[in-house]
């Protein structure tokens, strides 16, 4: 069995249970992301911790982005060397690179990536909050060109951010629906026996006194800290797509819409609840919550408009109330049960986004139904593939930076 090896700071409590652990961040900045520090040989990457993807992988050596059309796979005039990329030719620990043909795209095809090799390695994952936990044996992809579906004033001086890794933690697939592309890694930790089941689980600490600061968290593959949530954990309907009908693919966790509520007033609307199925992603930065009754949501919870019609706080961000929640019921699988997630609307805070002087940008739209990084920052998720089970509780109530409480841990969603 492969070894899950921990930084000195939590050498002290090895795990009776076979793991894995990645501390994350989420910045409430422009760019809202879950994410974990990737560090290897004094460089450190900032990898996204995508439950919307099923594929990892990173830049690697003489990495190109390029931009400047708008078109559908369309080479712009624009190239830019990548910066921040894996350098596995000075890695000590790196295996001899595997051809593989990658290809992965992102944003309904705004971004794709693409690379010719795999390659298996230790890596160190880090936090703000000084969190650490070195695994071994890894298969990451490494890609070396970007296209970016993103128009050009003619300088090519703007290329627009862009993820430099992603770690698709969404099921692994083989089937007539949809096939893994690339290297996932929960499948491969179980296929080594660095973990023994294919549960995880993710969830964020307490909020940071800051409404623009970062907050901290942390996900575990092959098991579930009890210490991370709070009242029951609930296992609510999945609606994951029949591997037997190919035309029915999907990537992902999926759950029937939640009811709404903002201090007992239902703002979403009961219609929308019981239609499409909603998608759970901590890798996209905006919640799409379903509610058409714009005006009755922006009187219940005190948002404004700003003059060009974007949904804003008419105030600071700091100005918004640390006790103002979105309260998101789910129906559990049991039809007697269901889960109530609370929300704060300052996890929707996004600090230095482009709106007027006065407002503070928000994370959030009206229509359709995608809970995002802002939803995830306040529920604790876990998930056992093999019996298609989702299970959510409220989150956000450990201390900050405080890691995994390894005697809390069990390796079944207890439900």
């Amino acid at each position: 069995m492969a070894a899950v090896s921990l930084t000195a700071g939590l050498a002290h409590a090895a795990a009776t249970l076979p793991i894995a652990y990645f501390p994350l961040n989420y910045y409430n900045g422009p760019e809202h992301k879950i994410s974990t520090n990737l560090v290897i040989d004094q460089t450190t990457i900032e990898v996204v911790y995508d439950l919307g993807s099923d594929t990892f992988w990173t830049f690697g050596p003489n990495s190109t982005e390029n931009w400047g059309c708008t078109s559908l796979f369309c080479p712009g005039p624009c190239n830019a060397s990548v910066t921040d990329y894996y350098n596995w030719p000075e890695s000590s620990t790196a295996s001899k690179p595997e051809p593989a043909d990658f290809f992965a795209s992102y944003g309904a095809f705004t971004k794709y990536v693409s690379g010719d090799m795999t390659i298996n390695d230790t890596f160190t994952f880090t936090s703000v909050a000084g969190q650490s936990s070195t695994i071994p044996n890894l298969e990451v992809a490494v890609v070396d060109y970007m296209q970016q579906r993103l128009g050009t004033d003619g300088t090519c001086t703007d290329s627009g951010s862009y993820d430099h890794g992603i770690m698709g933690v969404a099921p692994y697939q083989h089937s007539a629906s949809w096939n893994t592309s690339g290297p996932n890694v929960r499948h491969d930790l179980l296929q080594q026996g660095t973990i023994a089941a294919p549960v995880h689980c993710m969830w964020f600490d307490e909020a940071p006194d800051n409404a623009n600061g970062t907050y901290t968290g942390g996900a575990i593959m092959g098991g579930l800290d009890l210490s991370k949530f709070t009242g029951d954990l609930v296992e609510v309907i999945s609606e994951l797509a029949d591997p037997s009908e190919p035309e029915a693919a999907s990537v992902g966790y999926y759950v029937p819409p939640p009811i709404i509520s903002v201090n007992g007033t239902i703002v979403s609307d009961v219609a929308a609840a019981l239609g499409s199925p909603c998608q759970i992603d901590s890798g996209t930065s905006m919640d799409s919550l379903p509610i058409s009754n714009q005006t009755a949501f922006q009187l219940a919870t005190g948002i404004a408009s700003t003059p060009d019609g974007a949904l804003a706080w008419p105030g600071s961000c700091s100005s918004i109330p640390a006790d103002l929640f979105l309260d998101m019921e789910f129906q559990g699988k049991n039809a007697s049960q269901s889960v109530t997630i609370k929300v704060p609307l300052r996890s929707y805070a996004r600090d230095g986004y482009d709106v007027p002087s006065g407002y503070c940008a928000l994370s959030l739209s009206l229509s359709g139904c995608l809970l995002a990084s802002p939803f995830s920052t306040a529920a604790f998720f876990a998930a056992d593939d093999d019996k298609g089970m989702i299970a959510l509780a409220q989150g956000g109530i450990s201390k900050r930076g405080s890691g995994v409480d390894y005697s809390q841990v069990v390796q079944s969603i207890p439900i």
